[in-house]
């Protein structure tokens, strides 16, 4: 009896100690953005747990992998399953595993075999959340654990964090640009999934124009969507003012009565440079910007957000020739500040959730202050 009422003392002492942090405020509301994690490779540092700190960033919509069609296999495949390496403080956040499946994913597919796909997609999704809880509750976690508890104990007391923190994995997304053709495929879906995994709310991502084309596009069968605010404009027209953040383009989409769904708002923290030669699109630059180091010794503005090579340069792969031009497209303060006033007023502060695509150190360090004043914006 006393042996028992020792471990559960130390249950309760380990639960204190690791479970105290809290997501949300006094308002159930996030009390710091969300972030998506959109790597095949999970490596997060300490660098990265500092930052999330100083943001009070509690939660992930972690990618777990992509769905694509294979014509070989003549059916659906995961592709660029997430590698995990490093979840340094991960047992204080909470996760969403997100999953994108392209839209011919459902050009293709046949409508008889849409629930093999949900199941075997449901069961990768368990496989990888156990894979996921027990790097992160691995065997040197159980020297975190206080002195007193006895080594003997340690791995009932582990097994205990880990069931207690994948009770706080509610929800799974699913990331599709749907169109009217693979509407009723990709909803036939949505409704199976959530049969199949039936432990978890399933949300999805919503594209401004299937917001405001609703009555053509489809209100998904979910509960919870996720609004994208971003990539609104074709970064291959050369006349594109800024194709990932235009604020009068969310302004034309965000038409209509209320969405009769949940609302959470997904906000850019992503550049590139969009590269023309001749007026012809060439392709994207990633994560390319005016402050990126060493731009200043080929590219010289011409205007606006609009640059000029002066002289042939190598950017990864890239071979740029003098006389293209690059865009620099990003969400800019104006343009983000735009954006959030309009969300505030369309939406009003209903929002459960604020994430930024994507996570990543250097451009959210750079960006912290300005992150947090757009957060609280909308909070």
């Amino acid at each position: 009896m006393f042996q028992k009422i020792r471990l559960v003392f130390l249950l309760l002492l380990a639960s204190v100690l690791f479970f105290l942090p809290n997501c949300q405020g006094q308002s159930g509301k996030d009390a710091g953005p969300a972030f998506y994690y959109w790597k095949t490779t999970l490596d997060f540092t300490e660098k990265d747990a500092e930052l999330a700190a100083s943001l009070q960033q509690q939660h992930f919509y972690l990618r777990y992998f992509d769905v694509d069609w294979s014509a070989g296999y003549a059916s659906a495949v995961p592709t660029g399953v997430l590698e995990i390496n490093d979840t340094k403080g991960w047992d204080k956040k909470t996760i969403t595993p997100t999953v994108y499946i392209t839209n011919r994913t459902f050009v293709q597919i046949k409508d008889q075999d849409i629930p093999a796909l949900a199941t075997k997609l449901a069961r990768k999704i368990e496989q990888l959340n156990e894979d996921f809880v027990s790097n992160v509750f691995n065997y040197s976690f159980y020297d975190r654990l206080p002195e007193q508890v006895p080594w003997e104990e340690r791995s009932d007391i582990v097994d205990s964090l880990k069931r207690e923190w994948s009770k706080k994995m509610l929800e799974i997304q699913i990331d599709c640009d749907w169109t009217l053709s693979t509407r009723d495929k990709y909803f036939s879906f949505l409704k199976v999934l959530q049969e199949k995994a039936s432990d978890y709310l399933i949300s999805c991502t919503l594209r401004l124009h299937q917001y405001r084309d609703r009555k053509t596009m489809g209100i998904p069968p979910v509960e919870r969507v996720m609004l994208m605010c971003y990539n609104t404009g074709d970064p291959k027209k050369l006349a594109e003012s800024n194709a990932i953040l235009d604020a009068q383009v969310v302004k034309y989409y965000l038409k209509g009565k209320k969405y009769p769904r949940q609302m959470d708002v997904a906000l850019p923290q992503f550049n590139w440079g969009a590269w023309y030669r001749a007026g012809a699109f060439q392709g994207l630059l990633r994560d390319l910007a005016p402050s990126t180091p060493g731009t200043e010794s080929y590219l010289q503005n011409e205007q606006n957000n609009q640059y000029r090579v002066l002289q042939d340069t190598v950017i990864r792969q890239d071979y740029l020739r003098e006389g293209d031009l690059i865009r620099m497209d990003g969400p800019t303060p104006a343009q983000m500040q735009e954006t959030l006033k309009l969300l505030r007023e369309r939406l009003g502060r209903n929002i459960r959730r604020i994430a930024f695509f994507d996570w990543d150190h250097d451009k959210i360090k750079a960006n912290e202050a300005q992150i947090k004043a757009d957060f609280n914006f909308l909070r």
